[in-house]
């Protein structure tokens, strides 16, 4: 099932993640919408999914992945890898502002900044 969606308004663009039973084999599905289809004739826009835990947008044309490894892989709307950022007790990102992604670890969570690949801040928080 599908366990979260993100919609990218200026590219008309949607991140689907699927988590499985095992997590390992979790994956993501992006989907370009096109812009100008008859709603009676409506187009299936094909998806291009892959291997991941998370995907969430990042700016207008990337996304972040968490892979299976917990690194955070930032990729173009084509899927292909721009760059990567090692993150060894990350367990999931979530979206905090364009640029920026909240990474949740087991006891707290660190505002992170994609471009300069550095922690802004991070706060401590039990039961987490």
């Amino acid at each position: 099932p599908v366990s979260s969606m993100s919609y990218n308004p200026a590219e008309n663009a949607v991140l689907l993640c699927t988590t499985a039973s095992n997590v390992e084999n979790s994956t993501y599905d992006l989907y370009i919408i096109p812009k100008n289809s008859d709603p009676q004739n409506p187009d299936s826009p094909e998806g291009k999914r892959s291997a991941g835990l998370t995907a969430v947008w990042v700016a207008r044309n990337r996304f972040a992945v968490l892979d299976r490894t917990h690194t955070i892989i930032i990729k173009n709307l084509k899927n292909e890898i721009t760059k990567k950022v090692q993150t060894p007790n990350c367990e999931g990102i979530f979206y905090a502002g364009t640029g920026c992604l909240l990474l949740k670890e087991a006891d707290n969570v660190t505002l992170f900044d994609v471009q300069q690949k550095r922690n802004l801040a991070s706060v401590k928080i039990s039961k987490l």
